[in-house]
């Protein structure tokens, strides 16, 4: 008897590590999800922004909230922070291969974490059978 209870005891304990590694596992996969569909808005946004012409006005944000009027002197550059405090020139193409390849590198996670879902998903319902 007391065999039998500790088994069931030893299912609820890693059923609740489970259902906690499932939530943990949404979230992730919400998050990326989310920087995705942020990372394919901004190649949208250059796209149109490609279509903008020299000496164009523009409002660009000094501070979040905060834009200043401002005319376009060279729209093929832009200035593209790459970490480290390091700022460097490309074109619009350009730019846009990099969020690319922003997205492909969230994609391969968001697979993995699919993955790790699946098999976590799978070994919940198993413990919750036997309980």
């Amino acid at each position: 008897m007391q065999n039998n209870e500790n088994k069931i005891n030893e299912s609820y304990v890693e059923a609740q590590i489970l259902a906690n590694q499932f939530q943990q596992l949404q979230e992730q996969l919400s998050l990326i999800s989310n920087q995705i569909n942020d990372i394919s808005a901004q190649i949208e946004y250059l796209s149109d922004f490609n279509n903008v012409k020299e000496n164009s006005k523009l409002f660009s944000q000094l501070l979040p909230g905060i834009f200043i009027k401002t005319k376009l002197e060279n729209e093929k550059k832009l200035l593209i922070n790459v970490g480290a405090n390091v700022a460097v020139y490309r074109s619009i193409e350009e730019a846009k291969d990099m969020l690319l390849s922003k997205i492909n590198e969230f994609k391969s996670i968001e697979e993995n974490l699919k993955e790790q879902f699946l098999i976590v998903y799978n070994k919940l319902e198993e413990k919750q059978h036997e309980l």
